[in-house]
């Protein structure tokens, strides 16, 4: 195929001839897998102290 023909036929192409199917992703955040147990105990802590405190920078409380 030219190239002065793919042209012509990319500016001539009607885009309501496409049809495409969507897939739809699941919802699935609410799955019990994904879910952490309800008793389980939050660490409210920042994760920077928890770097500072592996590499030696924590509060001597921390560690």
């Amino acid at each position: 195929m030219e190239l002065s023909a793919w042209l012509d036929e990319y500016r001539n192409f009607d885009p309501t001839e496409v049809t495409r199917k969507v897939a739809e992703p699941v919802d699935d955040w609410e799955d019990e897998e994904l879910l952490a147990p309800a008793d389980r105990v939050r660490d409210t802590g920042p994760r920077w102290l928890d770097r500072a405190g592996r590499v030696g920078y924590a509060p001597a409380t921390h560690i």
